[in-house]
């Protein structure tokens, strides 16, 4: 076996025991640290951005990361419908201590210690931005590495509060993503997620997601990287935003465009 694949997939290893046991040594990257005894490269020798047909090519052993399952994306019982109450919502989770971000070739899969993770190891082309019917975790995770935002919220969640979720999503910044996520609960059935952040909501608080987007989105390791993805199965609607993301600039119009919308009584912006 080729020593490279070797090298990242003992890197692997070392990520997923750590839901058993703490690695004794970390790395550090900028202010990040990575549950890692290695010195070596972060992401296990395997380029980025590069498709290839022995690795990633976007197109081949999809299967391991999603198998096309409806209810992935799907409700398949009744809405969840939470009572508006601040005092439901539970604060931002953030770490700088992260599981590393080896590139991983398919069909190798990859396993998280947490059901919804903000770092680790993921599939070298990252997704493009914009909402999918679904996107499997193992590619938006690399768009969070680029400082990208991670919109998720449950199947059965209210369509309506899903609507809020486009309208701000693509209003506040180019780089995010939209999908569906099972792995969410009735109680909290939405997510905002950013490098090593995330932001779970009983319901749709604009307010609060706005100030977690300012204070995190772009606060990332490779968040210079601002080219779009070569991932795009499932894609349904790109990026509404053209320009580039920059500091200062996240959900600069939001409560504008907010207004002028409820004053012309027109419908929410982007609306599925």
């Amino acid at each position: 076996m080729d020593y490279k694949v070797l090298k990242w997939q003992s890197y692997l290893l070392v990520a997923a025991m750590v839901g058993v046991a703490e690695v004794s040594a970390s790395m550090t990257q900028g202010k990040w640290r990575y549950r890692t005894d290695s010195d070596g490269d972060m992401h296990g020798g395997v380029p980025m951005g590069i498709p290839n047909d022995k690795c990633d090519n976007a197109k081949d052993h999809l299967e391991v990361d999603w198998n096309n399952m409806t209810q992935d994306y799907q409700c398949l019982g009744s809405i969840y419908t939470n009572e508006k109450n601040p005092a439901t919502i539970p604060a931002a989770q953030c770490t700088t201590l992260l599981d590393p971000p080896i590139h991983v070739c398919l069909p190798e899969p990859i396993a998280y210690r947490d059901p919804i993770p903000t770092s680790g190891a993921h599939r070298p082309l990252w997704a493009k931005f914009g909402e999918y019917r679904y996107l499997p975790k193992q590619r938006w995770l690399h768009n969070l590495e680029h400082g990208c935002a991670v919109f998720l919220y449950h199947p059965c969640a209210d369509p309506e509060q899903v609507d809020e979720v486009r309208a701000i999503a693509n209003v506040c910044l180019r780089k995010h993503i939209i999908t569906p996520m099972k792995e969410l609960s009735r109680e909290t059935p939405f997510a905002v997620l950013t490098y090593g952040c995330k932001l779970l909501l009983p319901y749709v608080d604009a307010d609060l997601i706005v100030d977690f987007l300012r204070e995190h989105a772009l606060d990332a390791p490779e968040s210079s990287v601002t080219s779009d993805g070569q991932f795009g199965v499932g894609l349904e609607r790109p990026a509404a935003r053209l320009e580039d993301d920059k500091p200062g600039s996240i959900c600069l119009d939001y409560f504008r465009q907010l207004e002028e919308v409820l004053l012309d009584g027109l419908p929410i912006l982007w609306k599925g």
